[in-house]
């Protein structure tokens, strides 16, 4: 009888944490975006979202910028920092384009339905088919990108069906203990990610490439040991399904880079396949995924 006490009292408590949802922004955003949202706070705003970060400047700058304290809004319950007043009016206008996926949690966690770390500062962040995600760390995200379109199938799920509109908190704890299936430790993800990288078969993402240049590659994993050096630094070539210039990129620099890129890889690969990844840099078009 004690027993079947102490249990309902815990399954009281649990319905009491999942419907209380303390710290929670009730409001709903579209439904990969929150509610519950990753926060913090500090001397200038409560429930502060991405670490402060402008959600806009992923978009238009391709950087984590800090955003102006003097300078916020509130949407859905927390609050939002913007680096100008014309960001902020932008994400105004339109915010589900710019609010990170999964509430700003950690990506890397919700695939593993564990809703914990913040991300959005420099090497934590990525636009990934147009939607904003971010990591608790460069880490995580190097683990994540090892299977992106995986990674954001699981993380869907476990978001759709245990952490959209629940408490974290107890989510959190619960998957602590209770592991997901595809579970593996930091230890051995990194060690997954040393190997796959000495194998050089890591894929590319799209991001500031290592000599400043901006690119969006993805979607195709490159061959084995394709490098070359362009500008003076080293690229892998994936090649991925674009390589268009970033908004606001000139698209003259954009052009020299695919005559560079052409000209460092075109004797990497037979003609056939080489004609059909510069007809796709060329046209900006994709093919379907290959898994």
């Amino acid at each position: 009888m004690k027993r079947r006490q102490a249990l309902g009292l815990f399954a009281a408590s649990a319905t009491g944490l999942l419907m209380g949802c303390a710290n929670v922004a009730t409001a709903a955003g579209s439904a990969d975006q929150g509610p519950p949202f990753r926060t913090m706070s500090d001397a200038a705003a409560d429930k502060l979202m991405l670490l402060g970060h402008d959600p806009v400047a992923y978009f238009t700058q391709n950087d984590a910028v800090a955003g102006n304290p003097a300078i916020q809004a509130q949407h859905l319950g927390v609050t939002w920092r913007f680096a100008s007043e014309a960001n902020k009016a932008e994400f105004l206008r339109e915010p589900t384009k710019y609010m990170p996926q999964f509430g700003g949690f950690c990506s890397n966690g919700i695939n593993y339905a564990v809703p914990w770390g913040a991300g959005g500062g420099p090497n934590t962040w990525r636009i990934y088919r147009g939607k904003l995600y971010v990591f608790g760390g460069q880490a995580s995200r190097d683990q994540f990108e090892m299977d992106t379109e995986l990674n954001l199938q699981r993380a869907h799920q476990y978001w759709d069906h245990e952490i959209a509109g629940s408490n974290p908190l107890w989510v959190r704890y619960k998957r602590l203990v209770l592991r997901v299936p595809h579970y593996k430790s930091d230890a051995a993800l990194q060690a997954e990610w040393e190997a796959r990288r000495a194998a050089g078969t890591l894929p590319v993402m799209p991001g500031r490439a290592a000599g400043g240049a901006v690119s969006t590659l993805t979607l195709w994993t490159r061959p084995q040991g394709v490098e070359f050096t362009v500008r003076g630094s080293v690229v892998c070539w994936p090649v991925g399904a674009s390589a268009q210039a970033e908004k606001g990129q000139d698209e003259q620099n954009d052009n020299d880079q695919a005559d560079d890129v052409d000209d460092a890889v075109h004797e990497s690969f037979p003609s056939r396949r080489w004609d059909e990844m510069r007809r796709i840099h060329r046209s900006g078009t994709a093919p379907p995924p290959s898994h």
